[in-house]
């Protein structure tokens, strides 16, 4: 299948399938791929491509959309601190993105054949606080962040699948 290609049919359905939005878009995303330090002191990589600058005015926030239960957002809700890392588009990296947003793995089994250099903050600020995350060498930006878990700042349950994350 050629995405260049002209389609002939004027309707395709799509049907509904975990992270439909990756495989139903005809157009690229970005992704910030998220580093959190678990209760071991591990810092792991989780990929996101459903996070988006949200305070645009007043505050600088912004929201990701998580699946539950994912090591991203479990470290995130204990130690509230993580980095988002935006590195540039590199096909060679692309199937070590995916395998890090494999769910259900530990970050050390996750972490064994990353591709990405994970060095500590340069931050003068939070070298010292074992709670903040490495960062990817080879990004080209990194916000370091911490949860705002202020309900009068922002709430939505979100669903039994999903979380949503105001950093």
């Amino acid at each position: 299948m050629s995405f260049w290609k002209k389609k002939s049919e004027k309707w395709v359905e799509s049907p509904l399938h975990n992270n439909w939005y990756q495989s139903s878009s005809y157009f690229l995303s970005s992704f910030a791929l998220i580093t959190s330090v678990d209760e071991e002191g591990v810092t792991s990589i989780g990929p996101y491509q459903l996070s988006f600058p949200f305070g645009v005015i007043e505050r600088r926030e912004w929201i990701v959309i998580s699946r539950r239960g994912s090591n991203t957002s479990k470290n995130l809700l204990r130690n509230k601190k993580c980095a988002l890392n935006f590195v540039e588009y590199d096909k060679k990296h692309i199937p070590n993105i995916v395998d890090l947003g494999y769910p259900g793995q530990a970050p050390e089994e996750k972490m064994k054949d990353c591709t990405f250099e994970l060095e500590d903050t340069p931050t003068k600020s939070f070298v010292n606080d074992p709670e903040r995350p490495k960062v990817i060498k080879e990004a080209f930006q990194v916000f370091e962040c911490e949860l705002n878990d202020n309900p009068d700042d922002f709430h939505y349950a979100g669903t039994e699948f999903t979380e949503y994350l105001l950093l």
